[in-house]
């Protein structure tokens, strides 16, 4: 459920904002936001940071001060809407709109800067390393100085009180962006690859030392416990005999269950991805147990060459909203038909991917772009009946991760018995794509 915030605002500290802009913004650090919420409340500051955008992650980094919390949400002024999807809901505005925060008009300097700072900030791989996902794979780390109104939340971290994804964070809503500046990350673009799988199983005398590593998280810093977790996953890589570099990758995922645990480490390139698993069973008299588990590496290889690095990147978005499916008066939806999950029917699964196979180049000339060679899918997600109607989606990606091609299909339901094997009775309702190209 995706959750509306633009004008609730519970709890939160308001100052008096009338001539707020009439005067100059207040200088000041990420850490001074986190450190200090209350002292900057409905007023107009000015702050230097790098940006975080991941999914569901659009804030301000807080080097220094990176376990202080709440964190500091970003959302743009005027009619410019959140680059990633969240519980906030602000992937659409109004063109031409302001938007409002607790009755505050908020606008935004549309210029060259503001330009950049969006074309450097959201531009990524699109698709696959082989056949390994890449997800949150942008290829700048963005810094920029943001002046904008700041609106603090005080609460204890577990209601949803504040900003941002799932209401947790301060809020700094931009009205200016300045001094662009944006670093080419690892990751690569426009390259195709090959992976190689390999794995070994873990005995209690191989699993011992690796879970004696790493302990819980609670209650020690977040940088104790990344530490702590990479001194387990370099003793993985040790496994194969590679060696890590701390400040050439990341861990990706470390979870940790009543008997399980689970960890990941992924070099910046993503090349190479590292990932433990150890399971605890049969607790002993002296509350010990028997452990087990297994230890992976995948090895990814160029097959055709990346965009230099020094090439400038930049990546478009576009829908379309396409026309909706006709009702059909005389087929009408029982309440069970509502949130039917068809997960588990397979066919309905392929009938879905046989159509988008159908549908996708239709998309393609809907929103006015040409289709890049190597288009593959990438993913279709199993339908869902509301209502009388079947509704489901799709993508594709080229294997160079340059185009993401993305449709909403829907048909009636239940189908007609002459069609219940088949994929013609899709229609196409709505198309979005990203296309990713360097600069001229």
């Amino acid at each position: 459920m995706r959750i509306v915030r633009l004008f609730l605002l519970p709890t939160l500290f308001l100052a008096v904002i009338g001539g707020a802009r009439a005067q100059a913004p207040i200088q000041v650090t990420p850490c001074d936001l986190v450190t200090s919420p209350e002292k900057y409340a409905g007023k107009l500051v000015q702050v230097r940071a790098s940006i975080n955008l991941a999914f569901e992650d659009f804030s301000l980094g807080q080097p220094g001060c990176k376990d202080k919390y709440p964190f500091i949400w970003l959302m743009y002024g005027g009619d410019e809407p959140t680059p990633t999807e969240s519980t906030w809901n602000d992937r659409t505005r109004k063109p031409g709109s302001v938007v409002k925060i607790g009755g505050v008009p908020v606008p935004l300097v549309h210029d060259a800067a503001l330009d950049l700072f969006k074309r450097r900030l959201t531009a990524m791989r699109l698709g696959k390393i082989g056949d390994s996902e890449c997800y949150n794979c942008y290829l700048y780390n963005v810094t920029a100085t943001l002046t904008g109104m700041f609106f603090a939340v005080v609460n204890d971290g577990k209601s949803q009180a504040g900003y941002g994804h799932a209401g947790f964070c301060h809020l700094l809503a931009i009205e200016k962006v300045e001094d662009v500046a944006a670093v080419r990350t690892a990751v690569p673009a426009g390259a195709s690859f090959r992976c190689t799988h390999e794995s070994k199983d873990l005995t209690q005398e191989d699993a011992e030392p690796l879970r004696s590593i790493a302990t819980s998280c609670e209650n020690i810093s977040r940088q104790a416990c990344d530490e702590m977790s990479f001194r387990q996953m370099a003793a993985v890589a040790s496994l194969w005999g590679d060696t890590l570099d701390a400040d050439a990758g990341f861990l990706d995922g470390r979870l940790i269950y009543e008997h399980t645990e689970e960890s990941g480490w992924r070099t910046s390139d993503r090349s190479k991805f590292y990932k433990l698993f150890i399971q605890s069973e049969n607790p002993l008299e002296d509350g010990s147990s028997v452990l087990s588990g297994k230890v992976s590496r995948v090895i990814c290889t160029v097959v055709t060459p990346p965009i230099p690095q020094a090439a400038n990147m930049s990546c478009r978005e576009y829908s379309k909203k396409l026309k909706s499916m006709p009702s059909d008066s005389k087929r009408k939806s029982k309440p069970s038909d509502w949130g039917e999950d068809l997960t588990k029917n397979p066919q309905e699964i392929r009938n879905l991917e046989d159509a988008s196979a159908g549908m996708f180049e239709q998309a393609a000339k809907e929103l006015g772009i040409s289709i890049e060679p190597g288009m593959k899918p990438a993913s279709c997600e199993a339908p869902l009946v509301f209502g009388g109607k079947e509704i489901g989606s799709c993508s594709w990606v080229n294997e160079t991760g340059t185009m993401r091609i993305g449709i909403s299909l829907m048909r009636t339901w239940p189908l007609k018995k002459n069609d219940k094997q088949g994929a013609s009775s899709w229609v196409l309702t709505s198309a979005g794509a990203d296309v990713c190209e360097v600069e001229k």
